[in-house]
Order: C-alpha cells, then sequence, then structure tokens
C-alpha cells in the first residue's frame, strides 16, 4: 500500500466516523429545543461534542479546501450553538459562506444554514424560509423530510399559520411518529393561537460550562467578549397562549 492510500484511506475512516456521529447529534442536539433530557446527559453531549469537534477542526486544517470537511465542521458548529456554544453559530455561517462562493447551490450547506437559521433570532426567519424553499425546490420529488419540518417554522414564526400547516402535513406523511409537530398542526388547525417566544442563549448563563467560546485551535475557552457575537443571543420556540 502505497503512503498516498493510506493517507486516502484514513481520511475515508474519519469521514465515515463523522458520518455516524452526526446522526447522533442529531437525535439530541440537532434542533432547538434540545432532546437533552438530563443534566447527565448534557455533560456527556457536551464533552463528546467538543472531542469530536476538535478532530473535525484538526481534519479541516490538514484539508482546508475539502467542502465535506467543511461541511462536517459546520454542521457540529451548527449543534453547538443549541449547546450555547458561544459563537459557534457565527463561525458555521463563516465555513457556509466559504462552501457557496464555490457552489451557490450545494444542498447540504442550504440545509445546515436554514436549520440553523430558524433556531436563530426571529429576523433570520424570511431567510430559512427562502433556503429551505430553494431545498425543496431543488430536491422535489425527493425532498427531505426536515425541509418540511423548517419550512414550517420558519413561516409559523412569521406568522403565517396556514402555511405553516401545508408545511407540517407535509412532513407528517413522512414522519407520522413526531408527536411533538404533530400537536402543534393539530392545535393550530383547532384554531389555537400562539406566538414565538424567545429564550436567553445559555452562553450568557454564569454557568461554567456554558461559557466559552471557541479558539483558534478548536477547543473552548472563556470568553470576555460573548455579547460581540454576530448573532442576538436569543433562541425561537413556539408557545401557545
Amino acid at each position: 500500500m502505497t503512503e498516498q492510500t493510506a493517507q486516502q484511506l484514513q481520511y475515508e475512516q474519519k469521514m465515515a466516523y463523522f458520518d455516524e456521529r452526526l446522526v447522533l447529534y442529531r437525535q439530541v442536539i440537532g434542533g432547538w429545543p434540545t432532546n437533552i433530557s438530563s443534566e447527565e446527559q448534557e455533560r456527556e453531549i457536551r464533552f463528546l461534542w467538543q472531542t469530536d469537534y476538535s478532530h473535525a477542526s484538526s481534519l479541516l486544517r490538514d484539508h482546508p479546501q475539502d467542502m465535506t470537511v467543511k461541511l462536517v465542521v459546520a454542521e457540529l458548529l451548527r449543534m453547538g450553538h443549541n449547546l450555547g456554544i458561544p459563537n459557534a453559530a457565527q463561525h458555521a455561517d463563516m465555513l457556509l459562506n466559504e462552501i457557496f462562493r464555490i457552489d451557490e447551490y450545494h444542498l447540504q450547506a442550504m440545509m445546515c444554514r436554514a436549520t440553523m437559521y430558524v433556531s436563530l433570532h426571529h429576523d433570520l426567519m424570511p431567510d430559512a424560509e427562502r433556503l429551505f424553499s430553494k431545498v425543496i425546490e431543488l430536491t422535489t420529488p425527493y425532498v427531505p423530510a426536515e425541509a418540511y419540518q423548517g419550512l414550517g417554522f420558519a413561516c409559523l414564526h412569521q406568522g403565517k399559520t396556514g402555511e405553516a400547516i401545508v408545511q407540517f402535513d407535509k412532513y407528517l406523511k413522512l414522519v407520522p411518529a413526531d408527536g411533538k409537530v404533530k400537536e402543534i398542526t393539530e392545535r393550530l388547525r383547532a384554531g389555537e393561537k400562539g406566538s414565538s417566544r424567545f429564550y436567553p442563549d445559555p452562553q450568557l448563563s454564569t454557568d461554567t460550562a456554558a461559557t466559552e467560546t471557541l479558539s483558534a485551535s478548536g477547543t473552548a475557552t472563556p470568553s470576555s467578549q460573548q455579547e460581540e457575537a454576530a448573532f442576538k443571543p436569543i433562541k425561537p420556540w413556539w408557545k401557545f397562549w
């Protein structure tokens, strides 16, 4: 086996590992609110995320032009935002910009940004709606279920209740076991009112575990400039009155 072949095999093994890890993370911290059920689970997932983020950052330094690696790091950062890692969303957006400069319609990058934007500030909901709509346009008739779900929430946070119901119905045809979205859809269809509620980002907490920022080496360190993050430190979720 030549050195080049060995390096390629090692690269493929690392990418296969991250493919599996991203599936795990999406189940727990892929959306907001997260599916973390206990403080113990949060500590565990935070430790695992930090370890994997460090390894992914190292891989990106070895392959700085590789769009697939950039996307892996961006996805980890997007979900790191849901863990309350300060500046994670900002760093993810910078990497996604690099991908879009090469491929304007990179589907996975579009989904990553749209999913992140719909979990950020209300002002970004129109951008999230546009991105999810474009993904749906480009993937029809094989639309990923998450695009319908995300578009539904992007519309809902903008007061477009009827369109939100339409998109949630499409999502539920593909993922009928999602009880949370099913309940929201049923209550909206019944005429119940609701509104966006915004939660302070854990990055502003006094909890040591949440007051970290990302360093150039890919590790988390204390930050004294958290207020200067590019995105406003609140996360939206829908609440019925």
